[in-house]
């Protein structure tokens, strides 16, 4: 412990850094950049903002997001897809987020982002790499998408256990505002039992493989899938 070093209560600032942040309009959306040291590693979230969903649209949105980056593509499979994504990304994925007001936490901007990361050198790949997954991504292969379902279906089973208080916080929060209802409709019990439901009937996935597609076109923008 003697090698750690010890903040005295003077060592931390009063007043926040600043940080500049460039804005630039363009004609499909708006560039946000930060200028700062990253070891030449380019940090990239491509953020879009929801549409007007029905409840049953909200429910299925965790499904959606949770599939885009793993399921493949009109123009190449998942395992491609896969192979290139570890060959120019340190990091690639979808996440949601209800973005509450700060001062009112039932008015929400909620908004999927694809998250990613990759090495200066690696960016146009990295940035097509993205592009397609937004453009092209397809729900249509049957096999893929059952062992996908099937593998969270297992994952989520064993953290009901793990982490029955952080389930049980989700389901209280649920009931206290916009922000709380979101979040425990894209992770609270809802996506395990959303999860359950087409794991143990799979005749169901032609529904949901047509439900997806509808969705995705309504989210993200780009070429019209099936």
């Amino acid at each position: 412990l003697d090698c750690l070093p010890i903040l005295q209560k003077k060592d931390i600032p009063l007043t926040l850094q600043t940080y500049p942040l460039v804005t630039q309009k363009q004609e499909n959306g708006i560039i946000c950049h930060h200028d700062v040291f990253t070891n030449n590693i380019l940090y990239a979230d491509l953020v879009f903002f929801l549409p007007q969903l029905t409840a049953a649209e909200l429910e299925l949105l965790p499904l959606l997001t949770f599939l885009l980056c793993q399921i493949g593509t009109t123009k190449q499979d998942y395992k491609k897809l896969l192979h290139r994504q570890l060959a120019c990304c340190g990091d690639i994925g979808a996440f949601l987020a209800a973005y509450p007001n700060i001062q009112d936490n039932n008015q929400c901007t909620p908004a999927l982002i694809l998250h990613g990361k990759a090495l200066y050198r690696h960016v146009p790949a990295f940035l097509a790499l993205c592009q397609e997954i937004i453009n092209e991504t397809i729900f249509t292969n049957k096999e893929r998408l059952l062992d996908l379902l099937q593998q969270q279906y297992t994952l989520l089973q064993n953290s009901l256990s793990r982490q029955a208080l952080q389930y049980a916080v989700n389901e209280a929060l649920g009931n206290l505002n916009l922000a709380g209802q979101l979040s425990q409709k894209w992770q609270g019990l809802n996506f395990y039992y959303l999860i359950q439901k087409y794991t143990k009937a799979p005749e169901k996935l032609d529904l949901l493989i047509e439900q997806l597609g509808s969705l995705k076109n309504k989210i993200l923008p780009g070429r019209q899938t099936d």
